[in-house]
C-alpha cells in the first residue's frame, strides 16, 4: 500500500498570499489573523485558566477538609460479646453437646459489662438469658431471669428462674428447670462465664410422685470471650 510522504510538496510555492507577521489587532491582506498575535477574546479566555484551575482545586480541598473533619470520632465498638457452651444431660435422656452463641449479648460491649447488668438489655434491664445454642439444635434452651431480676455476679435459687424462664427441650421432648419436683440453680462469675445445674427434671410426659429421682440431670456451662 502507497503511503503518502508528509514532506512531498513542502518546498513548493504557497498558494495565495502569505499571511504578514503585524501588531496585535493587525490583520492580514485576506483578512485573517496576523500570525504570532492572538485576538482579545483569545487571550481572555486564556487568562481566566489559571484561577478557575486554582479555584476548582482549592474548592476540591476544602469540600475534601470538610468531609474528614466532619467525619467526627468513631463511636464505642459494642461487642461482640460471644458465649461458648456445653450441655451435658444424663438419665432419661443423654446428650453433650458444646456450642458458640453470638446473638444472645449482642447489644453488650463486654464480658464484664455482661455480668454487671445483664447480657440481654434489649430485653430489658437487668435481665440475663443463658447462652443457647443456635435454633433448630437437637438441644434448645430458654433460660433466665425475668427482666429486673438479674443482680449482677453471684449464685442465684430455682425461685429467681421461676419467676423467669427454665425451659428446655431435648428432641421432642420438654423439660422444665423451674417444675417443683426438680432442683436447679444458676450461676454467673464476674468475667461472664457461669453454668446452670439441675437434677430430676421430669418431661411433659412424666408423672412425678413423692420422692422422686426420675427426669433429666445434667450441666450446662459457658465462657464468654469479647
Amino acid at each position: 500500500m502507497t503511503r503518502e510522504d508528509p514532506f512531498i510538496g513542502a518546498d513548493r510555492a504557497p498558494v495565495g498570499p502569505e499571511p504578514r507577521v503585524g501588531r496585535d489587532g493587525d490583520t492580514s491582506a485576506d483578512g485573517g489573523p496576523t500570525v504570532g498575535t492572538s485576538s482579545p477574546s483569545t487571550r481572555s479566555k486564556r487568562g481566566l485558566g489559571k484561577p478557575a484551575a486554582l479555584a476548582l482545586c482549592l474548592t476540591g480541598t476544602v469540600l475534601l477538609t470538610v468531609v474528614l473533619v466532619s467525619g467526627g470520632s468513631s463511636p464505642s465498638p459494642v461487642g461482640p460479646v460471644i458465649f461458648h457452651g456445653n450441655i451435658t444431660v444424663s438419665g432419661r435422656v443423654r446428650a453433650n453437646e458444646s456450642f458458640t452463641d453470638s446473638t444472645t449479648a449482642t447489644k453488650v460491649s463486654s464480658c464484664s459489662s455482661a455480668a454487671a447488668h445483664g447480657d440481654r438489655p434489649s430485653v430489658g434491664a437487668n435481665t440475663w438469658l443463658v447462652p443457647t445454642p443456635p435454633a433448630n439444635n437437637t438441644v434448645e434452651l430458654e433460660i433466665g431471669t425475668g427482666k429486673g431480676a438479674y443482680r449482677g455476679p453471684r449464685r442465684y435459687p430455682q425461685v429467681v428462674l421461676l419467676q423467669g424462664n427454665g425451659a428446655m427441650e431435648i428432641g421432642q421432648e420438654s423439660y422444665d428447670l423451674t417444675n417443683s419436683d426438680a432442683t436447679a440453680s444458676m450461676t454467673v462469675n464476674s468475667d461472664g462465664s457461669g453454668d446452670v445445674t439441675f437434677a430430676h427434671v421430669p418431661g411433659d410426659d412424666d408423672r412425678p410422685y413423692p420422692g422422686w429421682r426420675g427426669g433429666i440431670s445434667g450441666t450446662i456451662t459457658w465462657t464468654c470471650s469479647s
